[in-house]
């Protein structure tokens, strides 16, 4: 329902004539229902997302983040979210670590929870590390929805750009 609100903002902020340099819409902004609601009025809106197929991620099945990522649109008929990639990454995740437990109590939570903080590994998804509360430490990317139709362009992390931020943008008034 996020998604909803953060169109129906932007809808209603162009209708009154909002003027803003700039909008971060969180992590909703790369939701194909965002897309297809807002269309040309996403350009330069702002948002953050723990998956994009162009930080070009590695992965053992996929190759990379843009196999991945072309795969699941042949399937699905759209790109993938994030919430795809951490489905296809937690699993795989739990495959890694079972590969070294005791048959004989492979869910033994002891011995999970010492190897999953051992963990430190590239995925699909991205780095995956977890800290002493057992919590995945991810930096998230920013992106920015830029070009005519918009498209969204990571602006940060610096390794992973592939664009630089448009500052001020006027996003609601596109």
């Amino acid at each position: 329902g996020w998604d909803k609100i953060l169109a129906g903002f932007v809808m209603m902020a162009g209708k009154h004539n909002v003027k803003a340099k700039l909008l971060d819409g969180g992590h909703v902004t790369i939701t194909p229902f965002l897309k297809d609601a807002l269309g040309p009025k996403l350009k330069n809106i702002c948002g953050v997302t723990f998956f994009m197929p162009e930080a070009k991620t590695k992965d053992e099945y996929y190759g990379d983040s843009l196999n991945f990522a072309k795969k699941y649109k042949e399937k699905y008929g759209y790109d993938p979210a994030y919430h795809a990639a951490m489905a296809y990454t937690v699993p795989y995740l739990f495959g890694v670590v079972l590969k070294n437990a005791d048959p004989k109590d492979p869910f033994n939570p002891d011995f999970l929870r010492q190897s999953f903080s051992k963990m430190d590994m590239e995925t699909l998804w991205g780095r995956v590390k977890f800290n002493e509360k057992g919590r995945i430490e991810k930096d998230m990317l920013v992106i920015q929805w830029q070009g005519d139709p918009p498209a969204p362009v990571i602006i940060y992390p610096p390794e992973t750009a592939v664009g630089k931020l448009i500052y001020p943008s006027d996003p609601l008034g596109s």
